[in-house]
């Protein structure tokens, strides 16, 4: 028990420096926990989630000795295990209780629905609801759930590092699911209609790890914490299929490109000191307990920086920090009769703040407002275990109006002198051991005497433990096997038996930790595998940590910290507007990035390249791998990948056909100005598209032809100040004709390779700043400005080439069933007569005779698609000849 006693002692450190608001109080609960989250039945019964497979339960705010429920299939590897829980809304009339855990050998998460018989859950009545997708980490493994006003199931599913998958929806990671209370997918889900099951469950996507989930009582809001990556931690207001942007944008829209439907969290902030957002918690109880100004409010809890804070819900602004110093905090919830309940994680190594696992040490705490200012102990020392001669420390908490006083007795008796916050007793002897110790605090008020604090003292000497592997200075690379040993010794460094020896291994990214080796005792010896997905950054290491415990209780702990072996990878492209997507986060090409060697790492690009001179194909990384998605293995020293494309045939653009109109809105009668625009591509900020046009109240039609360069779905964008229409094939795909400060719209339409498709463009510009952007993207490229290339017009025809003497000539313009070649000839000879269309594809051709003077060639043309074609004569002693025609 030495070593629980330690570890309460360090609760007690912390629990001293904890600060809440004036007039509130808090206090321990419960401790010895393995907590993952809290939460309240609908009939106000107190829950407590463990993460090997234990769901307790707090009754009048005691922790029952017998588990609610016990389940023996958890994987608890990493951050795996049981990590969500929460009742039917009938309950108990409806006995369900539901849970989300990994199942134990088989790399996934699980949905669950038990029955409730007697009190308790019954662990023989699972009925599986959901299995979900398989997952390449053992992190990101969210878990909240919640039912709704609508009485729907809300599921919280993390990306388990898969990061693209939280955009895909054929994924159920990364995502909030809505189910009925039997499993089955509402009839009103957003992509119902689209989607099969049982994807078809998906209400809400761009989700990293949404670890914290709670909805209000009284208003239905779905609010989720979704713990960040590199730089920010979010709450989000989860909306019918609203995609919150992970991994293409984490924290607020600044700069990137935003999926369609996208929300900005409604709060967000960046990392230092926090780092991951790890409850929520509306307070709007049936019973009112604080204040009026917190009725409403709405709490978060930040793992790292140990803090719960208050956020405004009408301005998504923070109103305060209202509890600061937790070891930890993890999840919160407000109970029906008004008190906030919260989790303290807590560290494991003897209670060291930079040790963190899943066992042992977890505690429960409520905060209540309590204004009387009599003295209030919220906290206190347990119970000792020390050698004679090793100092020891009591600590009381108390809050009450000031000042307080403090007097620490001895078995009921005062102690002379001990009048501090604590008291320490500087060389304990045989004689001290089962004396009990207490404090009284006082001020005008009142005054409160803490609980009897026993304390043990053995004839005997710490132990001493030692990791022989890994050494000091022991690096690894992803997929390495690592190994430890040690021995539990002596003062006297001999060896020590009957020593009991517990190790363990933390995985340690930034501030804060991730179990990676749950504890494990009786063993001088093992093995831990590094994962070769999970965690990318590079400030990460493994701590290896050994306890001992000798027969009398007294405990020593050691370890050994395993650094990464990192390398530079740089992806590199010759091209401009590359885009490469690292674990699914968007990168420019030519970006470098550090890594841990061994680790797998998700490459992606898409298959084509718009580009203002056409289409380039993507043909590999340089590296053997031509696909373009890999998985990449950094390599020792580090490397290049060189991303590799070929041009696709041009189809040789001219442009569209713009009209402007001077002061006025409507499109109509004589253009002021009717020129070719190469594209769409205007920044006029408060200057003129042309002198006779000024900068303010003016239109635009732009029409033409655009030809598709695959076949696929497209999605084409506006961006104006100020309205703006498209059509595309006759069909009205944007339609935004109001004054509006710059902003993009989007619509979609299906195009198949080769084809030209009618297109118009309309814009108006009022006053002030003028832009007028039109863009496309596909599955298969990045969105980008239409080039030249893929538009024309038939108001202005042009070659490719100069033409010699217009001695070439084609007509009618345009043709149809027939089309006739003239050429007049200066000499005798022979050529090649060819046409191709706009992607450069042969679509004609025959050898013919000229002589001098006029020579005519009739093509039969009906067959042929609608489109722009390109008259190539060629001869073997004079210049090649072009002209182009317009087949309708």
């Amino acid at each position: 028990m030495r070593f629980f006693y330690s570890l309460l002692l360090l609760f007690c450190f912390h629990s001293v420096l904890a600060q809440l608001p004036t007039g509130f109080v808090q206090r321990q609960v419960t401790g010895k926990l393995n907590p993952t989250t809290l939460t309240f039945s609908p009939n106000g019964r107190l829950f407590v989630v463990e993460k090997d497979g234990r769901i307790r339960e707090i009754i009048n705010d005691v922790l029952a000795p017998d588990p609610f429920l016990t389940l023996s299939t958890i994987d608890t590897n990493n951050e795996r295990g049981l990590s969500g829980l929460c009742f039917h809304p009938d309950f108990p009339q409806t006995p369900y209780g539901y849970v989300y855990y990994t199942v134990k050998n088989q790399n996934r998460n699980r949905l669950s629905r038990f029955r409730v018989s007697n009190g308790v859950a019954d662990p023989q009545s699972e009925t599986i609801l959901m299995e979900f997708d398989p997952l390449p980490g053992t992190i990101h493994n969210a878990g909240g759930l919640k039912f709704g006003p609508d009485r729907k199931l809300y599921v919280a599913t993390g990306d388990g590092t898969n990061a693209p998958a939280a955009q895909q929806l054929t994924s159920l990671l990364g995502k909030i699911l809505r189910l009925n209370e039997d499993g089955s997918i509402p009839t009103d889900n957003p992509f119902v209609n689209q989607l099969a099951p049982p994807y078809s469950a998906i209400y809400a996507l761009g989700l990293r790890n949404p670890f914290a989930m709670d909805i209000d009582p009284v208003t239905g809001r779905i609010l989720v914490g979704d713990v960040g990556g590199s730089n920010f931690e979010e709450i989000n207001e989860i909306k019918a299929g609203q995609n919150y942007g992970w991994p293409l944008i984490e924290g607020p829209q600044t700069n990137q490109v935003a999926p369609e439907r996208y929300a900005d969290p409604i709060y967000s902030y960046r990392h230092d000191p926090g780092c991951a957002v790890t409850g929520v918690a509306f307070y709007n109880p049936a019973t009112i307990r604080f204040p009026d100004e917190y009725k409403g409010s709405i709490f978060f809890s930040d793992y790292c920086s140990g803090t719960i804070s208050i956020l405004n819900p009408t301005t998504g602004k923070l109103t305060s920090t209202f509890l600061t110093k937790i070891d930890r905090a993890l999840s919160i919830a407000t109970s029906p009769d008004g008190y906030l309940y919260y989790i303290a994680r807590g560290g494991l190594g003897s209670g060291s703040q930079q040790d963190n696992t899943s066992t042992w040490n977890g505690s429960l705490h409520k905060v209540s407002f309590f204004d009387s200012g009599r003295p209030y102990i919220s906290s206190q020392s347990s119970g000792k275990l020390v050698p004679v001669s090793e100092s020891v420390t009591f600590d009381v908490e108390a809050i009450g109006q000031k000042p307080l006083t403090y007097q620490w007795c001895r078995n009921g008796t005062p102690i002379n002198g001990a009048n501090q916050r604590n008291y320490t007793l500087s060389i304990p002897t045989l004689s001290d051991n089962g004396a009990t110790f207490s404090c009284v605090v006082s001020n005008g008020l009142g005054t409160t005497t803490s609980t009897n604090i026993p304390l043990q003292v053995v004839q005997a000497q710490r132990p001493v433990a030692r990791v022989r592997q890994p050494a000091t200075n022991t690096t690894y690379r992803g997929g390495d096997l690592i190994l430890f040993v040690g021995d539990a010794l002596t003062v006297n460094q001999q060896p020590l038996t009957n020593a009991k020896m517990t190790w363990w291994i933390d995985f340690h990214h930034d501030g804060h930790i991730h179990p990676a080796l749950d504890p494990v005792t009786g063993v001088n010896a093992g093995s831990y595998r590094v994962p070769r997905v999970g965690e990318t950054a590079t400030s990460v290491w493994y701590r290896v940590h050994l306890l001992v415990t000798d027969v009398s209780g007294l405990t020593s702990e050691t370890y050994v910290d395993v650094k990464p072996e990192l390398a530079s990878v740089t992806i590199g492209s010759s091209l401009t507007g590359v885009r490469v997507y690292l674990d699914g986060e968007p990168k420019d090409a030519n970006v470098t990035f550090n890594a841990v060697v061994g680790m797998l790492r998700r490459l992606e690009t898409k298959p084509y390249l718009a580009s203002s001179d056409g289409f380039r194909k993507f043909l590999g990384w340089g590296n053997g791998q031509n696909a373009p998605l890999i998985t990449y293995e950094v390599p020792a020293g580090g490397g290049k990948l060189e991303m590799q494309y070929e041009p696709q045939p041009s189809s040789s653009g001219n442009g569209l056909w713009g009209e402007y109109y001077k002061n006025t809105d409507e499109l109509s009668g004589i253009p002021t100005l009717s020129r070719a625009d190469e594209t769409i591509d205007f920044d006029w900020a408060q200057s003129e598209p042309a002198p006779e046009i000024g900068s303010d109240k003016f239109t635009v039609r732009w029409t033409g032809k655009v030809v598709a360069p695959i076949t696929d779905t497209y999605s084409f964008f506006t961006e104006t100040d100020d309205g703006a229409r498209l059509w595309v094939n006759n069909k009205l795909l944007i339609d935004h004709w109001t004054y509006q400060p710059s902003r993009e719209w989007l619509g979609q339409i299906d195009l198949v390779e080769g084809q030209l498709y009618d297109i118009r463009m309309e814009y108006f510009e009022n006053e002030g700043y003028a832009n007028a952007h039109l863009l496309w993207s596909s599955p298969q490229f990045e969105r980008a400005i239409i080039s030249k290339t893929q538009l024309l017009n038939d108001k202005v025809i042009t070659s490719t080439q100069p033409e010699t003497e217009r001695s070439l000539a084609v007509f009618p313009i345009p043709a149809h069933d027939q089309l006739a070649v003239r050429y007049v000839a200066i000499a005798t000879g022979n050529a090649q007569l060819e046409i191709t269309d706009l992607l450069g594809r042969l679509i004609y051709e025959r050898p013919v005779r000229f002589t001098i003077g006029q020579n005519e060639y009739k093509i039969e043309s009906s067959n042929w698609p609608a489109g722009l074609y390109q008259i190539n004569l060629k001869s073997a002693d004079q210049p090649a000849l072009y002209r182009r025609v317009l087949i309708r």
